[in-house]
């Protein structure tokens, strides 16, 4: 399916579903961003420990289960399920669809690079042209 395409799908379905493995709990998947954009339900099975299920949280979304327990997919699952028929399913909240945005990211790694860079290799914040840079 072509990338636009999946995105386009995303937001039209019930519910979105996010898996990440327990080795990976200092990574955030890219994919998680995008379902934050998407506004619907999300479902992650990964470890409440982990960096992921730690940026759902406090995106106000808390339909987490672990990934390594098949009662606790199970629980988690009904669960989500059982609150995305009654229109009750957590959806992540204005301010971390935002913070998800690109522009927003962006924003953000040019501020860590900001933190880092002694301020004389810093470019000028309002060059208007490539000569002037």
């Amino acid at each position: 399916m072509p990338y636009q395409a999946a995105l386009a799908e995303m937001l039209t379905v019930d519910g979105l579903l996010l898996l990440q493995a327990s080795n990976c709990n200092h990574q955030i998947p890219a994919k998680l961003y995008e379902y934050l954009r998407a506004r619907r339900p999300i479902m992650a099975l990964t470890d409440a420990a982990g960096d992921t299920a730690t940026t759902l949280r406090a995106a106000g979304v808390d339909t987490i289960a672990p990934l390594d327990d098949s009662a606790g997919i199970k629980q988690g699952l009904l669960h989500f399920l059982q609150l995305a028929r009654a229109g009750r399913a957590p959806l992540p909240t204005p301010a971390a669809v935002a913070a998800a945005s690109r522009q927003a990211r962006t924003a953000e790694l040019a501020r860590l690079f900001d933190s880092v860079l002694p301020q004389s290799l810093a470019l000028p914040a309002t060059a208007s042209s490539p000569e002037e840079v």
